[in-house]
């Protein structure tokens, strides 16, 4: 009797999901990845509570470095999420402008060449490109800012990165620095603490964070307009 009734489920979900048109699974795919409306908003408020908290430390705070290195840490996982989330705001629109970047990614980028799919994977997922891209950007390491130029370059034709020599060169020496923060607590492979990680520093890196991320927003708003 249980069997009979998990099996009559089990037809009745699978008879549901199959009425339904790809439009409308498209649409319950893109609302299940729970991406917020504004990213922009999410990042400046998650940036003041890294100062707000440092401030509550105090100046004489006996291990301010170490907070400083930590905060250095969750200031690149502040715009990677954004990075992250804005780039999937534009690849899973399910209008033109989200199509248009699916297609460049796909015919621009090495790696999504190397995906292969069957004519079973394609009968069973109607919209499988829109949902293997979103996987494949899901995997990415967000941190790798050269990488994601590139996705944000071919999808709708923004360059993220900084262009000045001095904001470049910082960033560069950011990144390095985050990685010995997180791999090392602090030190260089030559064992050296990273002294020079307090609030002007953070503060500078703030600044160029802001710009990137409002660089992306307004290319990435300006992008979803171009229908």
């Amino acid at each position: 009797m249980f069997a009979a009734g998990l099996l009559e489920n089990l037809v009745r979900f699978i008879t549901e999901r199959y009425r339904r048109s790809p439009q409308e699974r498209a649409s319950e795919y893109v609302e299940g990845l729970d991406l917020p409306p504004d990213p922009l908003s999410v990042f400046d408020a998650a940036m003041e509570q890294v100062f707000w908290v440092r401030a509550r430390l105090g100046g004489d705070y006996e291990h301010q470095a170490d907070a400083d290195r930590m905060l250095l840490v969750q200031m690149f996982s502040i715009l990677e999420a954004f990075l992250s989330d804005r780039l999937l705001s534009v690849v899973s629109h399910l209008g033109e402008p989200g199509e248009r970047a699916r297609r460049r990614l796909c015919t621009r980028m090495n790696s999504f060449n190397e995906q292969k799919w069957t004519l079973r994977d394609v009968a069973k997922a109607s919209n499988i490109l829109l949902e293997q891209v979103v996987k494949r950007i899901k995997e990415e390491s967000f941190h790798d800012f050269k990488k994601v130029a590139k996705y944000y370059d071919h999808a709708i034709s923004l360059e993220m990165l900084p262009t000045a020599p001095d904001d470049t060169s910082f960033l560069e020496v950011a990144v390095r620095k985050r990685h010995d923060c997180v791999h090392r607590n602090g030190k260089t492979t030559e064992g050296l603490l990273n002294r020079d990680i307090n609030e002007a520093y953070l503060q500078r890196l703030a600044s160029l964070f802001k710009q990137m991320a409002r660089k992306v927003d307004t290319g990435v708003r300006s992008a979803l307009a171009d229908s």
